[in-house]
């Protein structure tokens, strides 16, 4: 079976997905994503409305370097706005930011977004003993290491881009 992660960019490009079952719908905030290239104001209506698509993870993409003065806007707006509880799943590219999720949201859901370029075993360990739940590896990570992952890593989720 296929597990099928997409990004969202608007409730309306979210219709388009309502037929499909969706592993994985990750959302670019503007507040805190550098991705965003068309930027969706989403509010949390919106994001509630995402929970009419069938899908596993309902996941905010927080995929920048960032200062410790834009964390705490970023935290201020994640409590104002409840945002941990609408989502159940936070996507990363700075390794520092496991210890921050876990210690300010715990409950959600950690994977770890491609451009880490985590090609290696020795990577893949220290991530998944740092609490990381899925790791999405890019395409250059080698056919032999993919091979070999679920058994080194029974509990850890891969997803191959």
């Amino acid at each position: 079976m296929s597990l099928i992660s997409t990004y969202i960019e608007s409730p309306a490009q979210a219709l388009a997905h309502q037929d499909l079952c969706l592993d994985t719908m990750i959302i670019d905030l503007p507040f805190c994503s550098v991705r965003s290239h068309h930027p969706h104001h989403w509010t949390n209506e919106d994001i509630q409305s995402l929970n009419l698509i069938q899908h596993q993870y309902l996941a905010f993409n927080l995929d920048g370097i960032y200062t410790d003065h834009e964390l705490s806007i970023i935290q201020s707006t994640i409590n104002d706005r409840a945002l941990d509880q609408l989502f159940n799943a936070c996507r990363i590219q700075d390794p520092g930011l496991i210890v921050w999720l876990k210690q300010h949201y715990p409950h959600l859901h950690i994977q770890f977004n491609p451009e880490t370029g985590i090609q290696n075993t020795p990577a893949i360990q220290t991530l998944h003993q740092h609490g990381i739940h899925r790791l999405i590896l890019n395409h250059e990570t080698p056919y032999s290491v993919i091979r070999d992952l679920p058994k080194k890593f029974p509990t850890l989720e891969f997803e191959v881009f």
